[in-house]
Formats: structure tokens, C-alpha cells, sequence
């Protein structure tokens, strides 16, 4: 429905672009008619770019649906409008989330050198950038892909700093993922003892989280 008054606007208030009229629907709190009426132009592009990060996120979760569902040609068209949206409302950190998840579905494909590609500058961003959890969570998911391509000596490095930072901060999801991809990495090398301890830290840290956190680790 987002995606539908985004795409689709009705006639209000005036318009803040080519093709775009303002005040729709897609905007509930302080949507860019309010903006315009109090603060002007700018805030009429306050109300744009609100617009279009809910947009984004609304674009977001449709290419998650479309990739869970291995739709993976669509998924990737969608993602690329979710990311085009995100830095036109100015949301680095939310195009860089999207980034993450269009570089999975190269992994999915077993793509590995390009899913690095396009996620190595995501994870460089949210480290530079602070965004502490996000990088724990790319972090996770890159690991996997590097071992998809065969860089396990890279990737466990980058598990060691991942679950580290992520004990810091208090999370425990990525952090019980991360334990797991340790494991069967270790596990792949024979060296069984090192992998059965991450394999017990990861169901000792899901288990934090409860019994259907433990199964999805498994």
C-alpha cells in the first residue's frame, strides 16, 4: 500500500518534483502538505524525503519477501529501487542494509566474488560510520560468503573481531550465528575439538534467546 501512494500520489498541495505531488497518504505524521503550509520549502522537502525512506523500507521488505521465496531476478530489481530511494532521502545506514542483503543474493547463487564485492564497502562503511549492530549483522552474513569462496583464513578473523564486538554491545542473535559459522568452518579443516567448542558457545548463547533460537542454529 506504501509502494501504491508512492507510485501513485493524489492531486494535493503542489508538487516537490517531477512526477511527485505531496501529501499522500504514504506519509501519516507530518506529511509534506503540513511542511509546506509551516515551513516552507524546505519542510515540504523534509516531508519528501520521509517519504521516500518509508517508501524505501516498504521496497525493502517486498525484495525480502521475493528472496525468501527464491525469487531471486525480482528480488535484486527491487532492492536496486530500495537502495535508489534510500540515498535520494539521504539514509546511508538504510541503503547500506539493503546492500547487505542484495550481496546475499549473489551468495545464494553461489556468486561469491560478487556478493564480496558489494558487500566489502558496506561493512567498511558501518564500521567507519559507528553503526555498531549493523556491522555485527553484515559482519555474520559476509563471514559465510567468505567461506563460500574459500577465504576461511579472512573469515575467521573477521568472526573472532565480530563476536568480540558483538559480545560488547550486548547482542546475542548475531553473535550465536557467528559461533555456528565458526564451527562447521573449523569443522571442514578436521580440527573437531576447537569446532565442537564454537558449535556448544553457539547453542550456550542461543539458548539465551530460547529453545526456537537453538533449533534454527542446529
Amino acid at each position: 500500500q506504501t509502494l501504491e501512494e508512492w507510485q501513485h500520489p493524489p492531486e494535493v498541495a503542489g508538487n516537490v518534483g517531477p512526477g511527485r505531488t505531496i501529501g499522500h497518504p504514504a506519509q501519516q505524521h507530518g506529511d509534506a502538505t503540513f511542511g509546506i503550509e509551516r515551513h516552507g520549502v524546505q519542510g515540504a522537502r523534509r516531508g519528501h524525503h520521509r517519504q521516500q525512506r518509508l517508501a524505501a523500507r516498504a521496497q525493502f521488505v517486498v525484495g525480502f519477501v521475493q528472496m525468501v521465496q527464491g525469487q531471486l531476478e525480482e528480488t535484486t530489481r527491487c532492492y536496486a529501487d530500495a537502495v535508489t530511494l534510500a540515498r535520494a532521502a539521504g539514509q546511508p545506514v538504510l541503503g547500506g542494509q539493503i546492500e547487505q542483503f542484495d550481496g546475499m543474493t549473489f551468495n545464494w547463487r553461489g556468486e561469491y566474488r560478487t556478493a564480496i564485492q558489494r558487500v566489502e564497502p558496506v561493512l567498511t562503511m558501518f564500521r567507519e560510520e559507528n553503526q555498531l549492530l549493523h556491522f555485527v549483522q553484515t559482519c555474520s552474513a559476509f563471514t559465510i560468503t567468505l567461506g563460500g569462496a574459500g577465504e576461511y583464513a579472512r573469515a575467521l578473523a573477521l568472526i573472532t573481531e565480530g563476536i568480540a564486538l558483538s559480545e560488547s554491545i550486548g547482542d546475542k542473535v548475531w553473535r550465536a550465528r557467528m559461533w555456528n559459522t565458526r564451527g562447521w568452518m573449523l569443522g571442514e579443516f578436521g580440527v573437531h575439538e576447537a569446532a565442537d567448542e564454537a558449535n556448544r558457545r553457539c547453542v550456550e548463547v542461543a539458548g539465551q534467546l530460547g529453545p526456537q533460537r537453538i533449533a534454527s542454529e542446529l
